[in-house]
């Protein structure tokens, strides 16, 4: 459903979906230790909140970024 729900945001191009699809998926990677997949989605969705100026987005993509950096023991950056 997150593919066909991927599909539509394209097709409608929505961007607040978009960011909020990317920060949806990072939960499952971090659940089976895929990190760079879940970084590549944090990071994808800060780009989308950024451009759209949503900072309650934007803030849960920097959290993200962060604690998924501390679990690959990448401290300089999860700070």
């Amino acid at each position: 459903f997150m593919d066909q729900s991927k599909a539509v945001n394209n097709f409608n191009g929505n961007a607040l979906l978009e960011a909020r699809y990317n920060l949806g998926k990072i939960d499952s990677y971090v659940y089976f230790n895929d990190l760079d997949s879940a970084l590549i989605s944090a990071l994808n969705a800060f780009s989308v909140s950024n451009h759209i100026k949503n900072m309650e987005l934007l803030s849960e993509s920097l959290f993200y970024i962060g604690y998924i950096n501390k679990l690959q023991k990448n401290y300089p950056n999860a700070i």
